[in-house]
């Protein structure tokens, strides 16, 4: 092919990077820019998520097997700057649509819709009520 340039591309990495794309677009209503940037934040959490260190594997499975065990030490099945990091951007974005009368039809539209349908609804008892972090945390 006289003309063209080719170079390889490495498909799962590729792949993962359109995912966590269209996870943003669709979940988040975000552009998290993992195909043009590198280092974009949310392509590093991604992937702290998905390889996790042998601690994590370890609490995971003490959570599938052992469930009362994974509580009682406090476990965490992902690394804390992970957790902290989306539900950080989830808190964020839902904070930004509501001061901004935004409205997408996506997930975080429906998290809102859940929390704010708890909040008003008089039936529901006040130790139930979901915070935003509640709601955030669930989310992951």
């Amino acid at each position: 092919m006289q003309g063209y340039q080719t170079r390889d591309i490495e498909v799962r990495e590729f792949m993962a990077k359109f995912t966590t794309d269209v996870i943003g677009s669709c979940a988040f209503g975000l552009q998290f820019h993992s195909m043009t940037e590198e280092s974009s934040d949310f392509r590093v959490m991604g992937k702290k998520v998905m390889d996790p260190s042998k601690m994590v594997s370890l609490a995971r499975m003490l959570r599938c097997f052992f469930p009362a065990l994974f509580r009682v030490l406090k476990l965490r099945t992902f690394p804390k700057e992970v957790n902290d990091f989306f539900i950080s951007v989830v808190a964020d974005t839902l904070r930004h649509r509501q001061l901004n009368n935004i409205r997408r039809e996506d997930f975080l539209d429906a998290l809102s819709e859940i929390r704010g349908t708890r909040l008003t609804n008089p039936d529901v008892d006040q130790k139930d009520e979901i915070s935003k972090i509640q709601v955030s945390a669930r989310a992951l």
